[in-house]
């Protein structure tokens, strides 16, 4: 897969795809998962437009978090006992949202991420939503200082952190 990214074909279209909506990333940038993942879309379709692109995007963001939620929700259970009705909610690609609408719980933040990191983060966020909404509760909470966690990147890391004292008390996903 290296060898195709050194194409002039593919650098010109990760260059394009880039540049227009609705993607957040760096056509620079080095994130390995993503990466491979477009390299991957490329080597097997070649230089396709963006609106052949968008229903590739929409599928990896349910994907992901599909798979994220999984252990979130897993990790919640422990916690807060079964929590039924927590699922990925999605709205598929239209004129509107070329890329669709990903969200869980239909509270919080779409996901707009395309590696697992990102979406864990989003994920853990639109838990932690639906856990207010359905359960009128604060979840996850330091066990040492008793107040609601935020989720957060740490040195990469998608992780739970305490702002009471700034720590990070654990991964989000093990």
């Amino acid at each position: 897969m290296s060898d195709v990214r050194r194409e002039p074909g593919f650098q010109q279209w990760i260059a394009e795809l880039a540049g227009g909506e609705p993607f957040d990333w760096d056509a620079d940038g080095d994130d390995p998962e993503f990466l491979d993942w477009i390299t991957e879309v490329y080597a097997g379709n070649g230089a396709m437009p963006m609106e052949l692109v968008n229903p590739l995007v929409f599928a990896r963001r349910v994907e992901l978090a599909q798979r994220a939620l999984q252990r979130i929700a897993a990790r919640a259970e422990v916690d807060l006992g079964p929590l039924p009705g927590l699922t990925v909610v999605t709205t598929p690609p239209d004129a509107l949202e070329p890329t669709g609408v990903v969200r869980v719980g239909g509270y919080g933040q779409r996901i707009t991420g395309l590696t697992f990191a990102e979406v864990a983060l989003t994920v853990a966020d639109n838990v932690q939503e639906w856990v207010t909404h359905d359960r009128s509760r604060i979840w996850p909470v330091c066990p040492e200082h008793r107040r609601g966690l935020h989720p957060q990147s740490a040195d990469g890391v998608p992780s739970w952190v305490c702002r009471e004292v700034p720590h990070v008390v654990s991964p989000i996903i093990d």
